[in-house]
C-alpha cells in the first residue's frame, strides 16, 4: 500500500493524483473553517445564559455536513488514483512491457523497472494475456488516459477467447472486481475495459510491447 501511494505521486500518475489531493485538501479546509464557528455556537448553547443564534448554529451545522459529504467522493477518487498505479500507463508511443524467455518449462520475465518474475509454461508456444482500461479523450485534462496490466500467459490449448470476447466470468478469474465491473457494464459506462492477447512466441530473447490496441512481440 505504501509503495502504491508513493507511485501515485510520481509521473505519469502524478497529474490525476494531484487533482484528487487538492480536492481532498479543499474539503478539509472548509470543514475546519466551518467547524470552528459551529463549535463556538454549540458551546454557547450548552452553557447558558451565554447568547447563541439558532439560525447561525443551523447554518454552520449544515455547512460542516455539506463539506463532509463532499469529502467522501474526494477520498474515493484519491483511492482510485492509488489503485491506478497497479496498471502500466500507456503513452502515445509503444511501451515495453517485459523481456521474456521460455526455458526449462518456465517463462522468465524481466520487467522494465528491473523486477523478475516466473510463470509456468504449459507448452512451447505462449501468448501474453492482459487487460486494458481506457478513459475517453475528454478526460485527458484530468490526467486519465489508457492503462494496461499483464495478467498471465496462455498456450494455444489454454486460450478459448483469442478470437471472441470472453464472458465476465472468465474476466473475473483474471482481474479485480473493479475492472470486472467495468467489463460487465460496457453498455452504459464510458470507460472501456478490454481483454487482449499477444501473438504466440517461443524460445528466448523476446520483448513484449503494448499499444492502445494490444500487445506486440518482437
Amino acid at each position: 500500500m505504501t509503495s502504491a501511494l508513493f507511485a501515485a505521486f510520481q509521473l505519469p500518475y502524478l497529474h490525476f493524483t494531484a487533482i484528487c489531493t487538492c480536492y481532498v485538501l479543499l474539503c478539509i479546509y472548509f470543514v475546519i473553517k466551518r467547524l470552528s464557528p459551529y463549535m463556538s455556537e454549540l458551546k454557547r448553547k450548552w452553557n447558558p445564559p451565554a447568547p447563541y443564534d439558532p439560525r447561525l448554529l443551523g447554518f454552520y451545522r449544515r455547512a460542516v455536513w455539506f463539506w463532509v459529504v463532499l469529502m467522501i467522493p474526494a477520498l474515493v477518487l484519491l483511492a482510485f488514483a492509488v489503485y491506478l498505479t497497479q496498471y502500466q500507463w500507456l503513452g502515445p508511443k509503444v511501451e515495453l512491457v517485459v523481456d521474456v524467455t521460455i526455458k526449462h518449462g518456465a517463462l522468465m520475465l524481466k520487467m522494465p523497472e528491473g523486477d523478475e518474475r516466473t510463470f509456468p509454461a504449459h507448452g512451447q508456444q505462449q501468448a501474453a494475456v492482459g487487460i486494458i482500461m481506457q478513459f475517453p479523450q475528454w478526460m485527458r485534462f484530468l490526467g486519465l488516459g489508457t492503462y494496461h496490466q499483464l495478467v498471465t500467459f496462455h498456450s494455444p490449448d489454454e486460450s478459448e477467447y483469442r478470437y471472441k470476447k470472453p464472458p465476465p466470468e472468465y474476466i473475473r478469474s483474471l482481474a479485480d472486481g473493479f475492472f470486472t465491473f467495468l467489463y460487465e457494464n460496457q453498455s452504459w459506462i464510458f470507460i472501456q475495459a478490454r481483454y487482449t492477447e499477444s501473438p504466440y512466441f517461443t524460445g528466448s530473447g523476446h520483448k513484449i510491447f503494448v499499444t492502445h490496441s494490444g500487445y506486440i512481440v518482437e
